[in-house]
C-alpha cells in the first residue's frame, strides 16, 4: 500500500526517484525500495515525505483515502469559532468544497455542530431559546425599535 501511494506521489509530481531521494535526503536504491514495498520508511523519512507533498501520513500509510486529513481536522476546528450555528454550517460547507469530503464526513461536522451548539444556547428570560441574544437573525425576537405597536 506504502509503495502505491508513494509512487502515485513522486509521479504526479513529475519527479524520479532520484529527485526525490535528493531532496529528502536517501539514497534512490533505498527510495526504491519504499515503492517496491521491500522496505518501508522510518518516522523520520515519512514525515519528510509527507512534508514535501504536503500531505498527511495517514494517507502515505492507507489510513486515510483523504491526502489532506490532517488539515481538513485543523481547519475544522474554525467551526466552533464562527459566530452562530448557521455560520459554522456554511464553514462545514466551504470545507466540504476545498477538500472534497465524503457525505459521511460532511454528516458528522453537522451533528457536532448542532450538539456543540446546543450547548451554548442561551435561555430568554422572557421565554424561548436565544443563540446570540435577542437581536440575533433566526432567533424570532426584533428589537425594540421594529416591534409592531
Amino acid at each position: 500500500m506504502i509503495g502505491k501511494r508513494l509512487t502515485k506521489l513522486r509521479k504526479d509530481a513529475d519527479l524520479t526517484q532520484q529527485q526525490l531521494a535528493d531532496k529528502i535526503y536517501i539514497s534512490r536504491d533505498t527510495y526504491a525500495q519504499y515503492e517496491t514495498d521491500r522496505r518501508s520508511p522510518d518516522y523520520g523519512t515519512l514525515n519528510k515525505i509527507a512534508d514535501y507533498f504536503q500531505v498527511s501520513t495517514d494517507y502515505i500509510l492507507g489510513r486515510s483515502e483523504n491526502p489532506h486529513q490532517e488539515q481538513v481536522l485543523f481547519d475544522s476546528n474554525i467551526i466552533y469559532q464562527q459566530r452562530d450555528e448557521g455560520d459554522a454550517y456554511l464553514t462545514v460547507r466551504e470545507l466540504e468544497v476545498r477538500y472534497n469530503l465524503s457525505k459521511e464526513t460532511v454528516d458528522k461536522m453537522i451533528d457536532d455542530i448542532h450538539g456543540h451548539y446546543k450547548n451554548q444556547q442561551v435561555i430568554d428570560p422572557e421565554g424561548g431559546i436565544l443563540t446570540d441574544g435577542p437581536n440575533s437573525p433566526g432567533s424570532g425576537a426584533l428589537p425594540e425599535d421594529k416591534k409592531r405597536k
